[in-house]
């Protein structure tokens, strides 16, 4: 009884094969091989990663890869190409943001009511 816990506990541990089910072991280069049929992969965790550019890959790797993290990153080490197309990613969303900050040259114009209050009508408050 002891020895069946044991394999359980086993073989709750051990990764299982994307394509075939069966358990698999990490070898000593930490990749995992399927016995059975040859499919190889690995696992990447990565700890500590700026959020901004958190936001940029994920952004990338769902409208790219469907949210495909490992073809991402995959796609942007094999095809340094890609690296443009998030560059241009980035230069696209400083444009905006640089509209966005741009004060409208339009007048502002003041109100008063009878009590003294202004009330301002256009233009940006700061």
């Amino acid at each position: 009884m002891m020895l069946e816990q044991a394999k359980e506990i086993l073989n709750y541990h051990k990764e299982k094969c994307f394509r075939c089910g069966t358990p698999v072991e990490r070898g000593n280069d930490g990749l995992l091989v399927c016995d059975k049929c040859g499919f190889k992969w690995a696992n990447l965790f990565i700890k500590r990663l700026p959020a901004d550019a958190f936001l940029l890959f994920k952004q990338y790797a769902d409208d790219e890869y469907c949210a495909d993290y490992g073809m991402a990153l995959k796609s942007l080490l094999m095809n340094r190409g890609d690296w443009k197309a998030i560059l241009e990613m980035l230069q696209d969303l400083n444009v905006r943001m640089t509209e966005l900050e741009r004060k409208p040259e339009e007048k502002v114009k003041i109100i008063r009511t009878v009590n003294g209050k202004e009330i301002k009508i256009g233009g940006i408050e700061k």
